[in-house]
């Protein structure tokens, strides 16, 4: 296997191209619950190697190569019906934003960096996505699945993002988690940045660059001052609460608290006592928490205002926001 090239990004880059599934959004656990339904009407049974490469290709595209389609069993046509399906009938509660993304997303933008969402999923759910988060403004122009004659690893995909943008690849910086999309990256001449978020770093051998995190991605992209972390450490404070509202957070209640967390101005993570704290600005992640009534919660924030912040979110958690 080839080894990563030891390469610098462009800094700063003139663009920046992001994946969606395994990228900005951690998508795997509920689109492999939709692969399992499949396989399971079909009759296949693929194993973990057959699995990985579903990973980052267009469904049509997957589904030719399954043994019941070649053989005439099954058409590409019952295998989308049985995906899109099933997929309907699944709640978005297990699609959550990248740790990290949010931040990046801004800090994108202070710079008055373009970006892009290069994808094998439709433009119509990356959309959805990006508006039930408040993201909208921050991405550019979505290059989905539909929009390129053939999906990655065929650079097609980035050479249609690149066209919309008006940009030539040179200086460009695309983040992939998968094989398949960083060989399209690559092929259309883009620098190839591989996050840890569904694949080991050695099976990242296409990557210009491999980064455990956005966090890591951004001081190595964007020139500037970033926070201390130390300095970060010792004003973040965590507050619990208990959830008050009838129906927990979910629905208007998990609307009002996005909403009061974003008004807030600062950042707040938000998690089940000892879980792993996620963006408590985002409805996605509120949602999948699925804190129900009585059931406490952990607030985290950093600053000199995180105190009277925390305090209010406090409050607006243990009220029952469902008769509000």
């Amino acid at each position: 296997m080839t080894a990563t090239r030891a390469v610098a990004p462009p800094r700063p880059p003139t663009a920046v191209l992001l994946d969606f599934d395994g990228t900005l959004v951690l998508s795997e656990e509920r689109n492999a619950r939709i692969w399992d339904h499949v396989f399971d009407r079909i009759g296949y049974r693929p194993d973990a190697t057959e699995r990985h490469r579903l990973l980052g290709r267009r469904l049509h595209e997957i589904a030719v190569d399954f043994p019941a389609v070649a053989a005439g069993a099954h058409t590409v046509a019952d295998v989308e019906r049985l995906y899109r399906g099933f997929d309907a009938e699944l709640p978005r509660h297990d699609v959550v934003l990248a740790p990290g993304v949010r931040a990046f997303l801004e800090r994108l933008a202070a710079r008055g960096i373009p970006v892009a969402v290069v994808s094998s999923a439709h433009s119509r759910t990356i959309a959805e996505l990006l508006e039930a988060e408040g993201l909208t403004a921050r991405v550019t122009t979505i290059a989905g699945g539909e929009n390129s004659p053939v999906g990655k690893p065929d650079p097609a995909p980035y050479r249609e993002a690149l066209g919309r943008l008006s940009l030539p690849a040179t200086g460009t910086v695309a983040v992939e988690d998968s094989p398949v999309g960083l060989s399209s990256a690559r092929g259309a001449g883009v620098f190839a940045v591989g996050i840890l978020s569904t694949h080991r770093r050695d099976e990242l051998a296409f990557a210009d660059l491999v980064v455990a995190s956005f966090d890591e991605l951004s001081h190595g992209l964007l020139p500037g001052p970033f926070p201390d972390p130390t300095e970060r450490e010792t004003l973040t404070l965590t507050r619990t609460a208990v959830v008050g509202s009838t129906g927990g957070l979910h629905a208007r209640p998990a609307a009002q608290f996005v909403k009061a967390v974003k008004a807030s101005g600062i950042p707040v993570t938000i998690s089940k006592p000892g879980g792993s704290g996620r963006d408590a600005a985002s409805i996605l992640t509120l949602l999948a928490l699925d804190a129900q009534q009585g059931e406490a919660v952990e607030l985290t924030a950093g600053g000199d205002d995180a105190e009277r912040v925390l305090g209010e979110l406090v409050a607006l958690v243990e009220s029952n926001l469902d008769v509000a």
